[in-house]
């Protein structure tokens, strides 16, 4: 038991879970999650996301001017 006890303390105090980093990246395409994230492109840990820095300033303008931001229950 406390070896399971160990291994869930890395995943969870540590860091070491591998997708953890993909599922903090992942939000930034949800555009009702962008007044709270970062708005830099090289804070998100995604491959090849350095390419894609024209369309990211592009994203970022049009959800910030998107309908998405509105709740949907007004």
């Amino acid at each position: 038991m406390s070896n399971a006890a160990a291994k869930l303390a890395e995943y969870v105090e540590v860091d070491k879970q591998p997708t953890l980093e993909l599922f903090k990246a992942v939000c930034l395409f949800d555009p009702r999650q962008l007044p709270l994230l970062p708005k830099t492109l090289n804070s998100y840990k995604l491959p090849n996301i350095e390419h894609s820095s024209g369309e990211w300033q592009i994203y970022i303008d049009a959800a910030a001017n998107s309908k998405f931001l509105q709740d949907p229950t007004e």
